[in-house]
């Protein structure tokens, strides 16, 4: 059975997806869970379509290297398609035209291309408990 607690506790996983460069409704999210004690598992998607992929990457890196400084017991973050893409427009060079055409920030690819290896090496799935997280596609 399935229930809903609208209340965060200490010790719960907390799964978010396709934040697509909205750095403004994550910081809302982050406000949320600031002090919570719980795990963060961002599903994939933080790029693409929204305006602010750079600050999106910085502060969900920061969040994984620091939980402690956001009062989360650990954050983790997946691969989605548009990193996918990302990686192959910028760092790969090719899918340029599919990457644009999906939302891609080209304005500011210089920008990304800092986070590129990061993005790269994140995994596309992680099993915690009995529960496996992932974007789509398995």
């Amino acid at each position: 059975m399935i229930t809903y607690n609208p209340h965060i506790e200490p010790g719960d996983v907390i799964a978010v997806g396709d934040i697509h460069g909205r750095y403004d409704l994550l910081c809302e999210f982050v406000d949320r869970v600031r002090g919570k004690n719980c795990t963060v598992i961002f599903l994939g998607d933080l790029v693409d379509r929204g305006p602010q992929d750079v600050e999106v990457l910085v502060l969900v890196r920061d969040m994984i290297e620091n939980p402690d400084r956001y009062g989360l017991a650990a954050v983790y973050c997946l691969k989605g398609n548009h990193e996918d893409m990302f990686v192959a427009a910028v760092r790969d060079g090719w899918g340029w035209r599919e990457w644009v055409q999906n939302g891609g920030n080209h304005l500011r690819a210089d920008e990304l291309k800092e986070h590129v290896g990061w993005v790269k090496e994140l995994p596309v799935y992680m099993i915690v408990g009995d529960t496996l997280f992932f974007h789509a596609g398995v």
